[in-house]
């Protein structure tokens, strides 16, 4: 099991977007959480950052700290972006983004109490009161599916048609989801892994959307549902 460090010397606001366009720019760092990171690992960044005059053992102290940050408060990313060199030859984090995971939130009270809901899809919000993963993507396609391995397969088979997804909802058997609140709801794919009952109380619930389902399927490997606005 291992976290990753990656890291690009180019400026930009999108790691995905450096990586297509100069992918031999992109450092990556695999850390073993068991053993934790050492200089060596950290010394891989310092030098694939290669900062103009930047003290090299500083720099590595600097690497290992941010991902005590990391380990230390459960966060699932911490992005560093610009990472400033300044006159005096520091790295200095010019800017932050951490995300955290919320099954830490009982390790996390401090942090967690500082979450203000109203920055955040109050869909997503809503989702979360029920224990459900909402989350909201730039797509045409809903994606409802029991189990994220299923949703992630059926997500993939959208795009092999050239389509994308507008939201991804990894359903539990008892999951029952509401999709008022979000008005350009397009088709839908509901997909289930035999478990008709499911099926029809999720699809009891649509009616409170604009969406009407046209279309039920059964098949051996699952059961769908086809909606149309």
């Amino acid at each position: 099991m291992a976290d990753l460090i990656i890291a690009c010397k180019k400026g930009g606001t999108s790691i995905e977007d450096l990586a297509d366009k100069f992918p031999d720019m992109i450092i990556k760092v695999p850390i073993d959480v068991f053993a934790g990171i050492t200089d060596e690992d950290a010394a891989k960044v310092v030098d694939g950052l290669a900062p103009k005059a930047a003290d090299r053992k500083d720099s590595i102290e600097q690497v290992k700290k941010l991902y005590e940050l990391f380990r230390k408060t459960d966060c699932t990313m911490l992005e560093i972006n610009p990472l400033a060199e300044t006159s005096t030859n520091q790295l200095v984090a010019a800017d932050a983004k951490l995300n955290f995971d919320d099954n830490a939130a009982f390790r996390q009270k401090e942090i967690f109490a500082l979450r203000d809901p109203t920055q955040e899809d109050p869909r997503e919000v809503s989702a979360a009161k029920v224990d459900l993963n909402y989350i909201g993507l730039d797509g045409e396609i809903g994606c409802m599916v029991n189990g994220a391995g299923l949703a992630m397969a059926t997500m993939d088979i959208i795009k092999l048609h050239g389509w994308f997804s507008l939201i991804y909802i990894p359903l539990r058997l008892y999951g029952i989801i509401s999709l008022t609140g979000t008005p350009k709801l397009p088709p839908t794919v509901l997909r289930m892994g035999g478990h008709v009952n499911g099926v029809l109380e999720i699809a009891n619930s649509i009616h409170s959307s604009s969406v009407v389902a046209s279309v039920f399927e059964v098949s051996s490997s699952g059961y769908y549902i086809r909606s149309d606005q």
